[in-house]
């Protein structure tokens, strides 16, 4: 299975929303890090990955998500993770990366703390 990334948009201004659905591996991460790279460019405040149809992540697919939230880091942004499957989590879990990302379940959990910082 490939990798499809779409309805990249600018949902807010400097928020982009990244939908991501099939296998980010060593073929198909290239995919995502252009799109990333492209938003990179838009100096944006956040970018939300909405991981709902993400089914497998190697790590090559882990780096593009790090290399994401590395470069936004430096300009005081944020990478926020939506949708996540368990077995997706569980990746992160295992790199002890959970604890560097924001994780959230639902799209309505990512919206309240969207609010929360915009207030």
């Amino acid at each position: 299975m490939g990798l499809e990334v779409s309805s990249i948009e600018e949902h807010t201004q400097g928020i982009f929303r990244i939908s991501i659905a099939g296998s980010l591996d060593s073929d198909t991460h290239q995919i995502l890090q252009n799109e990333v790279d492209k938003i990179l460019k838009k100096n944006p405040l956040s970018i939300v990955m909405d991981m709902h149809g993400l089914t497998y992540i190697s790590s090559a697919g882990l780096q593009v998500v790090f290399y994401a939230k590395k470069t936004l880091n430096k300009i005081g942004g944020v990478v926020l993770l939506v949708n996540v499957h368990p077995r997706i989590k569980k990746v992160f879990d295992i790199v002890h990366f959970t604890s560097e990302l924001e994780i959230f379940s639902t799209v309505e959990e990512l919206d309240e703390y969207l609010d929360s910082i915009q207030k």
